[in-house]
């Protein structure tokens, strides 16, 4: 576990395990979508990936930079989505977005 992508993982996975079994639907929401935006920004493109190589195809490899503008954009839309509920009013959605925004600066390293 040598990348600073692998540490987050790791920690993404116990922080996912815990809140699935405490039923936290906001925290589950939000550690899954950093979780899969991870995996998008690590992929590989096939056009890059010779036919042959395509079954065992491994990850791009994610820089401490590549990590924090990807928890920087997952805080920033949900900053949008937070003033769009304040402006219409809806606390609930305003108090569960101010939450995964924590729980994903909280991730930052």
């Amino acid at each position: 576990m040598s990348q600073p992508v692998d540490k987050l993982r790791a920690n993404l996975s116990v922080q996912l395990k815990a809140a699935m079994t405490k039923r936290d639907q906001v925290a589950t929401s939000a550690l899954r979508a950093v979780m899969g935006t991870l995996d998008n920004a690590s992929a590989v493109p096939l056009s890059s990936v010779a036919e042959t190589d395509r079954s065992e195809i491994p990850r791009r490899e994610l820089s401490q930079s590549d990590i924090d503008r990807i928890l920087d954009a997952e805080i920033e839309v949900r900053l949008h989505a937070l003033a769009e509920f304040q402006r219409l009013g809806n606390a609930a959605e305003v108090s569960a977005i101010e939450r995964s925004i924590e729980i994903i600066k909280g991730l930052k390293a």
